[in-house]
């Protein structure tokens, strides 16, 4: 067999592909596979994360607690090991004999101990597979492969030499495979010419040498696929594919052509993130992110109807086991029966699943959690998702192939932790676990549902795999690759270890290699040379490629630049590219309308049952009165964690629910050291349940700043309770009536009544004093009046309304009969509810008799009030604008400057 042997070769494909028996172009990693097979080594080898493990266990075996690493090893211990190993690899590969003789470094000294170690402990790598094949081909003779070396024989390790030495092999005279083009001619020959004996020259813009720009790599791949859109010149064409080359199979797909199947593995589908996530939440404290990223995953071992409604109840109340987790998990239960046709086993089966992903236990994350523990949540996960791959096998194999992807991951960091078990490790700690997780999950998967489709362009994944020469060559993401670092051992640690069979180039010349692969995209074209360099990548602006720096100063910046922005805007295409753009016409946007006219006002009807919050949108904003409960438009469903003052906000109300529960905490009697004491119990449990969210790292100010605001909230309201000769006290109490609309429904926060009998009732808000203060001065409290009006129905009293303000711990009333120490904010006229209440009638009835006629008021900003606008004498002030809260903002038009 002859094989056509490189450094860039792993996966390359020729532009010209024939068949050909005994024949192979291939890298390290396919010579290294062959190799094996043909001398019987071939086998299971561990992963690399295992050997990480393994090596670790020979740096602890070996510590005397003055080793040159025994510090970092106690700080990050598996970070530690795997910088170290990748050491020892890269000195076996350069022939390293792992000893040190005459070594003055304790470095080196160290780790030739912990290499006599490693020979009884550590897993073949990669550099140790390759010493024994080339042990093998000491012993065996010919094999019967014959070895045509592309790249220079000085630019393999020690170890490929050593094999190479032992092959039939001939050296490739030129850097490019035997082709039938023609040579290059105008700018093209001469940029090639220039490069190859770095000689200045002119070019005179004849198109075959271009550099494309965009604002970003996805307008840059738009550009390149409508260029490559003709087949034949795609059949003629090399596309160095750069980075993100994900970018140019979705601009191919866009246009309808052939993808290459290129895109890298990706260590972020959604079958993949259930490992991390679920290991994930077994920290103290629960992170509330994670777990709504849990349940929000597409992929979940949960079902889609339980998750969906957890992922809720975790958005408005992160955390879990509060009383709203508690109800939701009922109405799944339910949920399950039903769908189970009544099957009342279901419930306990959903309960149990729920229970065995979700309420787990938590430990602490300096502590560490049992590698046992860990192991038994990979086992589970690996068995739920290899249950999956068996069951989508044959309707969706591809999905079937993620699921097993995502079953081997879990199995071998379960393999892992019972590795690291073995070793005397009680614990684990956060940060080595996320460690571990990252190295099982680094590789990712590609997406197995899309594969290179007949007729796609030639593509290459490097600049050292173009080895064949082709019409055209694109370089696309054209832009600073990742350059060789310097070694990280200092001149004399490399010359011992030269000393000792390591043959390490130096950082220059791994550079110089580098700059000799960058020159054969150039040299590869026989017709035209195209580089195309994003302006930005990933929302950062990009560094152009140091060939470009040293293209411009040979040509004395004489490339000819197209843009490609100006060329798909403007149809105007000045660089000869022959680009097909389709002419789009831009449609201005829509502009905001005061008045919305509907040819069918009978749409419009009544409601069956309105809230406080649907009757404000009907007066002061029709429009989103319309557009939620006619037109039904809700907002997406992508659940998010509701955090700041409204979090805060529920939080208060919640302890306050719990405070003033029947038959809890005797408020009425109890000292304030009690209270400070309840409240400390109360609001810690409270933040575990619902909001988990401060109590993680960087909120302790914000989680201690809501704590004060809680105690002294509670003792405040609690003086003021005592004060009035309150009770009693209701919370959430439900009231209900009728007005000309219909029926009117909703809950008061505080229902509270004296020793005489008489009611009050307190609106909690978390801040805003001085504007419920101006409520309650200009008579102008809705909510309170229609919630006073209906209960007034109830038990034919007129309750006294009331604000407390939680930030600033104020009563707010409009006297001092029912509460003595409230502060007072009497209107200045003698009109109360039932005034309120008359003025909340008439205004519904005007906005009424406007739906009737299909009219609708658009009550945003940039629209302008007119008579319409108005509302009817006796009724209450409509504001000109009301779209300060506004989910519907971009239906609803849009400003000249959008």
């Amino acid at each position: 067999m002859n094989v056509i042997f490189g450094l860039d070769l792993d996966g390359y494909t020729s532009p010209r592909p024939a068949t050909a028996a005994g024949h192979l172009m291939t890298g390290p990693k396919g010579l290294l596979n062959l190799l094996e097979t043909r001398l019987g080594l071939r086998g299971r080898y561990p992963h690399d994360s295992l050997r990480v493990i393994e090596y670790l266990d020979c740096l602890r075996h070996c510590d005397t607690g003055t080793r040159f690493y025994s510090r970092s090893l106690a700080v990050d211990e598996l970070a530690v090991a795997q910088t170290l190993l990748d050491w020892r690899d890269t000195w076996i590969e350069a022939g390293w004999r792992g000893t040190t003789a005459g070594s003055a470094s304790q470095r080196l000294s160290d780790l030739a101990v912990v290499e006599q170690e490693a020979r009884q402990l550590l897993s073949p790598g990669l550099a140790d597979r390759l010493r024994s094949i080339a042990k093998h081909l000491r012993e065996s003779g010919d094999i019967g492969i014959t070895l045509t070396l592309i790249d220079d024989p000085t630019d393999l390790s020690f170890a490929w030499r050593e094999i190479i030495g032992h092959l039939p092999t001939t050296q490739l005279d030129a850097p490019f495979l035997p082709d039938p083009l023609p040579e290059s001619s105008g700018d093209l020959a001469a940029l090639q010419e220039s490069l190859l004996h770095n000689s200045p020259c002119r070019l005179h813009g004849d198109g075959s040498v271009q550099l494309l720009t965009a604002a970003n790599e996805t307008m840059l791949a738009d550009g390149l696929v409508s260029l490559l859109a003709d087949e034949s010149l795609r059949a003629e064409t090399t596309v160095i594919r750069g980075n993100r080359s994900h970018v140019l199979d979705l601009a191919f797909s866009g246009h309808n052509l052939p993808i290459t199947g290129s895109a890298a593995p990706s260590p972020w589908r959604p079958h993949l993130q259930i490992l991390p996530l679920a290991l994930s939440l077994i920290w103290r404290p629960l992170d509330p992110y994670r777990l709504l990223e849990f349940l929000a995953n597409p992929v979940s071992p949960l079902p889609s109807f339980c998750r969906q409604r957890l992922a809720k109840v975790v958005a408005e109340y992160p955390g879990i086991g509060g009383d709203r987790w508690h109800s939701a998990i009922e109405e799944i239960k339910a949920r399950a029966v039903e769908r189970a046709d009544g099957d009342t086993m279901e419930a306990k089966r959903i309960e149990e699943l729920i229970a065995q992903w979700l309420t787990t236990a938590v430990y602490d994350p300096d502590q560490g959690a049992p590698p046992e523990v860990l192991a038994d949540t990979c086992a589970l996960i690996a068995q739920w998702a290899v249950a999956r791959a068996i069951t989508l096998e044959e309707e969706k194999p591809a999905e079937a192939i993620l699921y097993s992807a995502a079953g081997a991951q879990a199995r071998l960091a379960g393999q892992l932790l019972k590795q690291l078990a073995t070793s005397q490790r009680d614990r684990i700690g956060r940060l080595q676990l996320n460690r571990l997780i990252d190295q099982v999950t680094a590789e990712g998967t590609r997406r197995t549902d899309q594969y290179p489709e007949c007729g796609h362009v030639h593509i290459v994944h490097a600049p050292g795999a173009c080895r064949e020469r082709n019409g055209t060559v694109c370089w696309y993401h054209f832009t600073a690759p990742n350059l060789p670092a310097r070694w990280p051992w200092d001149e004399r640690e490399l010359r011992v270890l030269a000393e000792n069979g390591a043959d390490l180039p130096a950082a220059e010349r791994l550079l110089q290699r580098e700059a000799a692969k960058w020159l054969l995209p150039a040299r590869a074209a026989s017709d035209r040379l195209i580089f195309l360099q994003p302006c930005s990548s990933g929302g950062e602006p990009t560094v152009a490629h140091p060939l470009w720096q040293r293209i411009a100063a040979l040509t004395d910046d004489t490339v000819p630049r197209v843009n490609l922005d100006t060329v798909l805007a403007n149809n105007c295409d000045t660089g000869r590219l022959n680009i097909a753009v389709e002419p789009i016409r831009p449609l201005p946007l829509a502009r905001p309308k005061r008045w919305w006219q509907l040819g069918s006002p009978a749409l419009l009807t009544c409601r069956e049952q309105e809230s406080f919050s649907s009757l404000k949108a009907f007066l002061e904003s029709p429009y989103q009165w319309v557009l939620r409960y006619h037109a039904r438009i809700r907002p997406g469903s992508l659940a998010e964690i509701i955090d700041g003052n409204r979090q805060s906000g529920t939080l208060l109300h919640h302890l306050l629910e719990r405070l003033f529960q029947p038959g809890g905490f005797d408020w009425q009697q109890a000292s304030n050291a009690a209270l400070t004491d309840w409240v400390e119990q109360t609001f810690t449990d409270l933040l575990h349940t619902e909001g988990a969210n401060f109590l993680l790292p960087g909120r302790t100010p914000e989680r201690e700043n809501l704590h004060d605001m809680a105690l002294h909230a509670c003792t405040d309201l609690i003086g003021q309770l005592r004060a009035a000769g309150v009770v009693s006290v209701c919370m959430e109490q439900q009231v209900q009536g009728s007005f000309l609309g219909g029926r009117v429904a909703g809950f008061i926060d505080m229902l509270v009544t004296n020793r005489k009998g008489r009611e009050a009732l307190i609106d909690l808000k978390l801040g805003g004093g001085s504007y419920r203060a101006d409520e309650l001065k200009e008579n102008r409290h809705l909510q309170l009046a229609i919630y006073s009006w209906l209960r007034r129905g109830e038990t034919a009293m007129l309750p006294e309304p009331a604000y407390y303000i939680f930030s600033e711990r104020r009563l707010l009333a409009q006297n001092t009969d029912f509460f003595p120490g409230a502060e007072v904010f009497a209107p200045d006229d003698e009109q109360g509810a039932a005034a309120l209440w008359a003025a909340f009638e008439s205004t519904w009835r005007w906005r009424r008799q406007q739906l009737d006629q299909g009219q609708i008021e658009v009550t945003v900003t940039g629209t302008e009030s007119d008579g319409r606008s108005l509302a009817p004498e006796g009724g209450l002030a409509i504001d000109e604008h009301n779209d300060r809260f506004n989910e519907y903002a971009t239906l609803t038009g849009w400003s000249e400057d959008a």
